[in-house]
């Protein structure tokens, strides 16, 4: 009989202890505050980049090596490609052999001109012989004058073999192979700024009067769920001729992560500026898809319904009837909590 009533005991045990209801949670909470912002909302946008070199050569040439891959990046003066100097340097071999025989047909007029000069005042040799090798040693002064210019365009032309990166940047397109007969002006690489990363994000017109220059916003890279803080740069100055839409341009930090056309999403003003409500973002509970925080009263947590009305980075500004400046809403322990939960407040941030 005994062992029977234990029996009972132990299955009663759990329900009785389950409706005095869970136990004290611990928990870290914060306090709400204000701040004058503008309401946003998401627009969807693209990555895009807002400087892009189509990188060709100026000299023709058998490539001999390619430095780099699409997606690859480069450093500004990096070498790309280079192109094979075998005949060229020849070229500025012989043509230094030139100068040298110049220079030698040089001290062989210079020294007929100096013999000739004294002759000519002592009326020993005619005015046109003279004048001959007068403008026999000038004619080959202009003529080494040519072949050094001649000689500094091959070292010129050796120089431009490699061809080299005009700014740091991310590799696009790569249309090249070793082994390829590049000519001049042919589009080689299409090179990125990696300095100059952009979301354009289409929006209505009639946001334009609350887009401002040097604002900053919050930008989330879709395939990655990655969040990155974004500056405006401006408006594009055509907007869509059908839609009206006008394009924001958004500056972001360069990551390996972000492609040209990848999807993003931008949190962008839609509203003057005004006094909002702000909590941390890990207050942020969902609960069957409606937003609510954690308000600790009377030792309890109180779930109270918000709506969120623009994201600030690490929080969020909200609109609630319930809530006010000063009150303590939990940021940490709130993912396990129940309503009406008896709480314990561990930390306070």
């Amino acid at each position: 009989m005994k062992i029977y009533i234990w029996f009972l005991f132990f299955l009663l045990f759990p329900a009785l202890a389950y409706a005095q209801g869970p136990p004290p949670a611990n928990v870290v909470v914060t306090t709400i505050g204000e701040e004058n912002n503008a309401e946003n909302r998401p627009f969807i946008g693209v990555i895009t980049f807002d400087r892009i070199s189509r990188v060709s050569s100026e000299i023709q040439g058998l490539i001999a090596k390619v430095h780099v891959r699409e997606g690859d990046h480069v450093d500004e003066g990096s070498a790309l490609i280079d192109l094979n100097t075998d005949t060229l340097q020849k070229e500025i071999e012989i043509a230094k052999a030139r100068i040298e025989q110049i220079d030698l047909r040089i001290q062989q007029a210079d020294k007929n001109y100096k013999r000739l000069a004294d002759l000519y005042k002592e009326k020993a040799v005619s005015e046109r012989e003279y004048d001959s090798i007068y403008f026999e040693r000038h004619d080959l002064l202009k003529e080494k004058q040519r072949a050094t210019l001649e000689m500094e365009k091959l070292v010129l032309d050796r120089k431009k073999s490699t061809i080299r990166a005009p700014f740091a940047g991310v590799i696009l397109l790569k249309d090249v192979e070793k082994g390829d007969w590049v000519q001049n002006g042919r589009e080689l690489f299409r090179l990125a700024s990696s300095s100059d990363v952009i979301a354009k994000i289409a929006v209505t017109e009639t946001l334009l009067p609350f887009i401002k220059k040097d604002a900053k916003v919050v930008i989330f890279i879709n395939s990655v769920q990655k969040e990155l803080n974004g500056t405006i740069l401006g408006i594009a100055p055509s907007a869509d001729p059908k839609t009206k839409n006008i394009f924001v341009k958004i500056k972001l930090p360069y990551s390996p992560s972000l492609y040209e056309n990848l999807s993003v999403t931008a949190y962008l003003p839609t509203s003057k500026e005004r006094t909002l409500l702000t909590v941390p973002r890990d207050a942020l509970v969902n609960f069957q898809g409606n937003d609510m925080v954690y308000a600790v009263q009377d030792d309890k947590a109180a779930p109270l319904p918000i709506k969120i009305l623009t994201y600030l980075h690490d929080k969020v500004g909200i609109e609630s009837m319930a809530l006010k400046v000063g009150m303590k809403v939990v940021i940490e322990g709130n993912e396990r909590l129940r309503p009406d939960q008896a709480v314990v407040i561990v930390g306070e941030k």
